[in-house]
């Protein structure tokens, strides 16, 4: 696969949790979930020594066994992860292990999509409509934290973004809680049975001569935040404009509606990422 565009910005905290990453048959994206404590495996972001980690793993996962299945390849990196991140004596106080969402293009023994969390793939179908394919796994409590966003938002109608984040971190632990369990949410993480959760597809249809895009939710929260934007648009635009072009209308966007009260959001600025690459 050959890197057309590649762009990775930080959001409102203090380092990028978003990582992406290539092999010689795959492109992927890795969006790390902050924290809801305090590090204890970085000096600044768990998220951060996370995606790291999990994209050298699966590098080398990737280069050293072509054929393999991509679950049983995701498994084993979350396997890895698992036993470097539980051998450090700090992870002992930790509260929920560091985790991601996750979307890779892989084209080893047939092209497929790779999804676990809210990282979206967009792909140009041979009759020229586009799809975009994006991990549905955490849609509930997604759900559950943003009806507790807009609740908070309207009993303090002049909150600052800062002070709702504040009245709603109680449920966003709780809900960090319910990763990898029945009932709640799969994402890439220390606990390889979510690998069985990951969503695989082998779209047929897909127009192979025609860029694929891999973007984080901080870069898909365009389709939100600007005028006429759907997937298909979003794509459009990528491949026309550029990815930076892009990612600088979303920050625009952003700062006009800096209280996050047009499109309700628990940061004002989120990292985000977008890759565009060609078979070949």
């Amino acid at each position: 696969m050959h890197i057309l565009q590649s762009v990775s910005i930080k959001g409102d905290g203090a380092i990028n949790e978003d990582l992406a990453g290539h092999a010689e048959q795959a492109v992927w994206v890795f969006d790390g979930a902050t924290g809801v404590s305090e590090p204890v495996i970085h000096p600044v972001s768990d998220a951060r020594w996370f995606v790291e980690r999990a994209d050298y793993y699966l590098r080398g996962q990737l280069e050293a066994f072509k054929d393999k299945q991509t679950r049983a390849i995701a498994s084993d990196v979350m396997a890895a992860l698992s036993a470097e991140f539980s051998a450090d004596p700090s992870a002992q106080a930790a509260g929920p292990a560091p985790s991601a969402a996750f979307a890779m293009i892989r084209a080893s023994t047939a092209f497929e999509v790779a999804l676990l969390g809210d990282c979206m793939v967009l792909l140009s179908l041979e009759d020229g409509t586009v799809r975009g394919f994006k991990g549905m796994h955490s849609a509930a409590v997604e759900a559950e934290s943003l009806a507790a966003l807009k609740a908070a938002q309207a009993r303090l109608p002049g909150a600052s973004p800062g002070q709702i984040r504040q009245q709603t971190s109680s449920i966003l632990r709780r809900n960090r809680t319910k990763m990898n369990t029945p009932g709640g949410y799969w994402i890439f993480s220390t606990n390889r049975q979510a690998a069985q959760h990951m969503d695989i597809y082998r779209p047929i249809n897909v127009d192979m001569s025609q860029p694929f895009v891999l973007v984080s939710d901080g870069f898909s929260r365009a389709i939100d935040l600007l005028e006429n934007m759907n997937d298909e648009a979003l794509y459009q635009r990528i491949i026309h404009a550029g990815a930076k072009a892009v990612a600088d209308d979303i920050r625009a966007a952003e700062r006009r509606d800096s209280h996050c009260r047009r499109v309700p959001r628990f940061k004002c600025s989120d990292d985000a990422t977008c890759v565009v690459v060609r078979a070949g």
